[in-house]
């Protein structure tokens, strides 16, 4: 079986030459890349304070980890954030989700799977910080220098007021609340503008992997 695998691979190397790496190098950079903020979309601002509510939920025990790269960091983050109440920058986390009255799991969630907790951590994509955010997105959200996106508590801040600016573009009556937070961590992920224009449902498998994981880890089903 293994000869007539590697004869197929020959002939499709004979027959299409470098396409055949190109693609098998696009799909294993898809399933393996293990970040995803792509936040460089065009945020209405004004939406942000919408009077709408969250129904806090409590958090599984442990969270599931996503494979990637960074994997003994995410392992060692996992550790801390399963050990509930102590994970780093708690205080912070906790309020800004008092600011905003949103789960400060929820947030603390997010950052774990963005970054591992780590404030220097830097994307393939430029995304840095605890919270993973793009330059537009950053000045969208704080109007500061970007390197401020390297300190944990404005990234935080960042975060949490980023992440209501979501939940204001994407409440919807309609919606149980956990369909509404799987968009909201849809589109901190895979961008805004691709959840209006396509859904959650078109996502990226590797996007839909993220959103799971962070949903199983604050509760939400």
């Amino acid at each position: 079986m293994m000869w007539k695998l590697l004869g197929g691979l020959s002939y499709g190397m004979k027959r299409w030459g470098g396409k055949v790496l190109v693609i098998f190098a696009l799909v294993s950079l898809v399933a393996t890349s293990p970040y995803w903020s792509q936040l460089g979309v065009d945020v209405p601002m004004e939406t942000v304070g919408a009077d709408v509510g969250w129904i806090p939920l409590p958090m599984s025990p442990t969270p599931t980890v996503v494979e990637s790269e960074a994997k003994e960091e995410v392992v060692d983050a996992s550790a801390k954030l399963a050990d509930w109440p102590d994970f780093p920058y708690k205080e912070w986390f906790v309020r800004e989700g008092l600011r905003i009255d949103c789960p400060y799991q929820l947030l603390a969630s997010i950052s774990f799977y963005e970054s591992a907790f780590r404030p220097n951590a830097v994307s393939s994509a430029g995304a840095v910080g605890i919270a993973q955010f793009m330059p537009l997105t950053w000045g969208e959200v704080m109007g500061t220098p970007f390197s401020n996106a390297y300190d944990p508590e404005q990234s935080i801040i960042a975060m949490a007021t980023y992440v209501e600016t979501l939940r204001a573009i994407l409440w919807d009556d309609s919606l149980t609340e956990s369909q509404i937070v799987r968009r909201i961590v849809v589109s901190y992920c895979w961008g805004i503008s691709n959840v209006l224009n396509k859904g959650v449902q078109a996502a990226p498998l590797a996007v839909k992997i993220y959103a799971q994981n962070i949903l199983d880890a604050t509760g939400y089903k």
